[in-house]
């Protein structure tokens, strides 16, 4: 017979398998993405997921796309000061859909 675990603890595992990170990180993404990404990011972006190191932001318009696109190096550093090494390894700029 298996032993019980931990519902939180199943979770935690079953998102690292799939290369997803916590919910914590997840939610701190959405709901500070103001003040995690600063401007101009805040204003002309948001966060879609992040997957593997890999987060994937939308720009707000084609016009945004474009400012924005020179700045992925300073977001992905900004990025690991604020989260921590490991956490946020690659933006990805997307097109609006």
């Amino acid at each position: 017979m298996s032993r019980p675990v931990e519902l939180g603890q199943a979770l935690r595992e079953v998102l690292a398998a799939l290369g997803l990170p916590d919910l914590e990180t997840h939610l701190r993404l959405e709901e500070e993405w103001e003040e995690l990404a600063g401007p101009p990011w805040s204003e002309h972006s948001r966060p879609l997921y992040l997957r593997r190191g890999e987060l994937v932001v939308e720009a707000t318009s084609p016009m945004a796309m474009s400012l924005l696109k020179f700045g992925v190096a300073s977001l992905e550093r900004r990025l690991r000061e604020r989260l921590g090494e490991g956490v946020v390894e690659r933006v990805v700029l997307r097109r609006p859909s």
